[in-house]
């Protein structure tokens, strides 16, 4: 897992906050992985539909990669499935 340190002004102060990338070659944000997860188990469409609108968008991603993305961080969401359910 590959981490950084942003730093962003609020109200002209500066802040800083961790952020990390669940593979370290391709920098994914958390919205990002959110939403390939809604859109595959909340709207249920399948990898290489997404990867076919990444395309048309001139984003090349691989299913692989999206499908690494998931796992990863669904293993990160484990701990956080007890209270959902």
């Amino acid at each position: 897992m590959k981490t950084e340190l942003v730093q962003r002004f609020v109200w002209g102060v500066p802040v800083y906050r961790q952020r990390f990338s669940l593979v370290a070659s391709r920098p994914a944000t958390e919205r990002l992985i959110a939403w390939i997860i809604i859109s595959k188990f909340g709207d249920h469409l399948p990898f290489y539909r997404q990867a076919g609108i990444f395309e048309r968008q001139g984003l090349h991603l691989d299913r692989g990669t999206l499908g690494n993305w998931t796992g990863r961080a669904c293993f990160h969401l484990m701990p956080v499935m007890p209270a959902l359910c």
